[in-house]
């Protein structure tokens, strides 16, 4: 009841209804980290770890980022942190932001618990997606690739927060007897054909609060504030900042180039 319909619509135009244009990263998304992570050592970026940091002051002529054990300072700042911790408020921010705390206000987190079975062998040949009414999961996803088959069982919205705060093994008991009566299979059998799984409670995760961005209801525009440079020193990235593929990687990745050609701008340097 909250999400705005138009962002939906144009959500819908971009990426358009070709399933085969939608990819996905072999061997999951830490390659794509790796990958990146790899070009920082590459460049020799220094990358601190184990730094949360509570507070940024943005109102000299430097940046400074306040964090546990000590600080930062920089001529500018890319802020990629999620939308649910910027408003959860965690992060102080010294003056306020604004214009960009207003429009964080007109976004909103969507919420998620995914769980992944990994099969010895495929139980399903011709399977794709299976759909539950009344179940904790209400859908589930099933994929093959050399000889092994993976399931999803995914809740979002309400059944992700009734499903919030259970234990791995609680999740994966109740996905299998729901998928075994969905399909007919037997519980036993795919309890027994499940090599191992784990899962993510998005809301329960501090550092994201949440799994994905959405516009709320009259929230339009939020997305190209946010995506405006703040005093010459704050740059906002992250799929939350990207008004074409908003609570999707594409747009986490284009935020991200967005903003470091607006700081190059900034500094007088141009990318490559």
């Amino acid at each position: 009841d909250d999400i705005s319909i138009a962002s939906v619509a144009v959500d819908a135009g971009g990426i358009g209804d070709d399933e085969a244009s939608q990819h996905r990263v072999r061997g999951g998304y830490d390659r794509l980290v790796r990958w990146l992570a790899a070009r920082l050592i590459h460049h020799q970026v220094a990358v601190h770890y184990g730094c949360f940091v509570r507070r940024i002051d943005w109102g000299s002529d430097r940046v400074q980022l306040d964090y546990g054990s000590g600080s930062a300072s920089a001529a500018c700042a890319i802020i990629t942190l999620p939308i649910g911790v910027l408003q959860s408020g965690e992060v102080e921010f010294r003056p306020a932001l604004g214009d960009h705390r207003a429009a964080m206000s007109r976004l909103a987190m969507g919420q998620v618990v995914k769980l992944v079975l990994c099969l010895r062998e495929p139980l399903w040949r011709d399977l794709a997606f299976v759909h539950g009414d009344g179940t904790a999961f209400p859908t589930f996803w099933i994929r093959s690739a050399d000889g092994a088959q993976q399931i999803t069982a995914w809740a979002g919205g309400p059944h992700a927060r009734a499903l919030s705060g259970f234990a791995a093994d609680q999740l994966a008991e109740r996905a299998i007897d729901e998928l075994a009566g969905l399909t007919g299979v037997p519980a036993s059998r795919l309890a027994e054909a499940v090599r191992h799984h784990h899962f993510h409670d998005h809301h329960a995760d501090p550092y994201a609060r949440g799994a994905y961005s959405y516009t709320r209801v009259h929230g339009g525009g939020a997305a190209a504030v946010l995506a405006r440079p703040l005093g010459e020193r704050l740059f906002f990235a992250g799929e939350a900042t990207d008004a074409d593929y908003e609570g999707s990687v594409a747009g986490a990745l284009a935020s991200g180039v967005r903003a470091a050609h607006q700081v190059l701008r900034q500094l007088g340097r141009s990318g490559a």
